[in-house]
């Protein structure tokens, strides 16, 4: 068919073959241009290996029963860092920023000639993890200083409970529990200056913040439970105190803009936390330069009996609990975050049994087992907790620590 003014119409064989040609050339006209701008697309970059939650766990597993606290083959030591890096008999095994010149990563593959393939014994790294090694080595083998530096005898966590009394505090009124006590008395060395904003993480009852209140233009409240909100409100309502809020959020994700915030605080709450490392980054990101974050919570022995045993009884006891953590647990996790922690103080407080379960609605089968575990626990547990059998009770270590974000 042939529209009016134009030629005849091109055959389908002949048209389909032009077409073709012109894609061919247009194609090597302009295929460089599209592959110069597929290779500068940006690229998805793999956060840093974080030392704390996957390089040290990785060292515990398969390094520590041969380098460790208790044994040093080869005159070398991995949980610590300044030893780490000292290197053993055969000098440094890390080279930062380059895993090729590394001793370590030669010896966990078998390609040194000199000692076969490490651990000896045991369950070799996959591959996985040797790679993962690997970038952490590459990217500068960035290892927070855990401040044991040496001999772990003198260190504080290492050092058996004893009784202490809790510190002393300006209020008298205040005092209700030594935990709650700590935490009052360090929120008063703002004296003289008003806090801006304060938040409290895992408020639960919100006494810690209603406390702080006096001392501070505005308090708000962080709790996962809206029951726990909703009576922090009414007694914050019922105190007549009009600068505290209570809301219900997590506290991995707080509602706040970043270095908004003067003082975080932490009452016998994180031991609930499902990721305490990303609820501390929390709190460092909020805290404005030099604010401070002041925790208390149970801490468990650095002894793993005595760990395990304070773990066991407090979720039986209580379903929601995650961990005690380790004193030295706590100042990696904390330094981890970015900042400058201290261990202010450590003390066991004395629990009746019967209230302590009762307090959790803890049912009386497990009871019996809670009473069970105490009565044929070892001597060893049975000192380090001062276990009573009449009344039936213990005492509960806890820790208070001050944290601050670099100015």
């Amino acid at each position: 068919m042939c529209l009016p003014d134009e030629g005849p119409a091109m055959p389908a064989r002949r048209w389909r073959a032009a077409t073709l040609f012109a894609l061919l050339i247009a194609g090597w006209m302009f295929a460089p241009k599209l592959v110069d701008s597929m290779t500068s697309w940006p690229t998805v970059q793999e956060p840093p290996v974080d030392f704390a939650q996957q390089i040290q766990p990785l060292l515990r597993k398969h390094c520590y029963a041969c380098h460790g606290p208790d044994k040093q083959k080869g005159g070398l030591r991995l949980d610590d860092r300044q030893t780490a890096l000292q290197g053993g008999d055969r000098g440094p095994i890390l080279v930062a920023k380059e895993s090729g010149k590394s001793l370590i990563l030669r010896l966990i593959t078998g390609q040194d000639e000199e000692i076969g393939p490490m651990p000896p014994t045991g369950e070799r790294l996959s591959q996985a993890e040797i790679d993962l090694l690997r970038r952490w080595i590459d990217e500068g083998a960035a290892w927070p200083d855990t401040g044991l530096s040496g001999k772990r005898s003198n260190h504080w966590s290492f050092q058996p409970l004893s009784q202490a009394a809790p510190p002393k505090v300006s209020r008298a009124s205040w005092v209700r529990q030594p935990i709650r006590a700590d935490l009052l008395d360090l929120a008063t060395e703002w004296r003289g200056k008003m806090i801006e904003l304060a938040v409290d993480m895992g408020s639960g009852a919100g006494h810690t913040a209603l406390a702080c209140a006096p001392h501070a233009a505005r308090v708000v409240g962080i709790d996962v439970t809206p029951e726990m909100v909703e009576m922090a409100t009414s007694l914050a309502a019922r105190r007549g105190l009009a600068n505290v809020e209570f809301r219900v959020g997590d506290v991995e994700r707080l509602p706040f803009e970043s270095a908004t915030v003067d003082v975080v605080t932490s009452r016998v709450s994180a031991h609930h936390y499902a990721d305490p490392a990303r609820a501390l980054n929390e709190a460092f990101r909020v805290l404005r330069p030099g604010g401070v974050l002041i925790v208390a919570d149970t801490v468990a022995p650095e002894e793993p009996a005595l760990d395990t045993f304070l773990n066991c009884i407090e979720f039986l006891r209580d379903p929601s609990h995650v961990r005690d953590y380790r004193g030295s647990e706590w100042m990696r996790m904390l330094r981890a975050a970015g900042f400058e922690p201290e261990m202010l103080d450590r003390f066991g407080l004395p629990l009746d049994g019967t209230d302590w379960a009762k307090r959790q609605q803890c049912p009386s089968e497990k009871v019996a087992i809670l009473r069970q575990l105490m009565a044929e626990a070892t001597s060893a547990v049975a000192a380090a907790f001062e276990l009573r059998d009449d009344p039936w009770g213990f005492s509960i270590p806890i820790a208070v620590m001050r944290a601050r974000k670099p100015a």
